[in-house]
């Protein structure tokens, strides 16, 4: 015959297994997800199984679009082909910077990202490609005068000058130039550009050869817009054999 103490403890322990059995079913019949979750990142601390394909994070009801995402796509695939080859001091068409304004597209050493913006700054990466090696990189300043007179108005003796500067960039709509400009295999640099207003493109070419005004303080040292057409004379990496 049990004693009445065993009697009570092992009531006692029969009922908390019954409770922690009927808590168990009804976690997993309403919170399934969680508990998926919280095995997979158990199993992952203790290195069991195999870890899944790295998924850009969900954004409820935000999605980037086709346009920014192609863009993404292209950028990364022009940039690591460029790093592989030793093609210097030529461009490479990365087309206009898409609008939009819930996602950034943010260049940073070694790796590109495309990040989500909200009131407070970016959220965690939705999407995000490593380029070992890379360095993200802009000509202005002094660099956008040498950069001009050697590239646009052919001073071979400003060839030989800093023509960039290494910096984290966020890409822009109407800030940058389409094209890269390709110094080595590490540095592909943004080339800024202004607009002073005057739109004077079809006559630049002919009439005012003026028009394509030098960078100087008063425009934070960026290309002038009315120069574009010079600087798509500049030869392309990929027509160089």
């Amino acid at each position: 015959m049990n004693k009445k103490g065993d009697f009570t403890w092992s009531t006692i322990i029969s009922l908390l297994i019954g409770v922690f059995v009927v808590s168990l079913i009804i976690f997993i019949l309403f919170f399934p997800n969680q508990l998926l979750s919280k095995a997979r990142d158990s199993a992952f601390s203790l290195d069991i199984g195999l870890h899944p394909e790295e998924k850009p994070p969900e954004f409820i009801g935000t999605s980037v679009n086709k346009e920014t995402n192609s863009y993404f796509a292209n950028l990364i695939k022009k940039i690591k082909s460029n790093t592989k080859n030793d093609k210097n001091d030529c461009l490479i068409d990365i087309g206009e910077i898409p609008k939009t304004k819930e996602f950034r597209i943010n260049l940073y050493k070694d790796i590109i990202k495309l990040e989500k913006t909200n009131k407070q700054g970016l959220s965690p990466d939705y999407e995000n490609e490593e380029i070992k090696d890379f360095k993200p990189c802009i000509i202005t300043g002094i660099e956008s005068e040498n950069f001009f007179k050697c590239n646009i108005q052919n001073k071979k003796n400003f060839c030989n000058k800093k023509r960039f500067q290494e910096t984290q960039i966020t890409l822009e709509e109407e800030k940058y130039s389409k094209y890269l400009f390709k110094f080595d295999k590490n540095h592909m640099c943004l080339i800024p550009v202004y607009d002073d207003g005057a739109d004077l493109y079809f006559f630049t070419i002919t009439f005012f050869s003026g028009d394509c005004d030098a960078p100087d303080s008063e425009n934070n040292a960026a290309i002038d817009a009315e120069c574009l057409h010079l600087i798509d004379k500049i030869k392309l990496c990929k027509d160089i054999t």
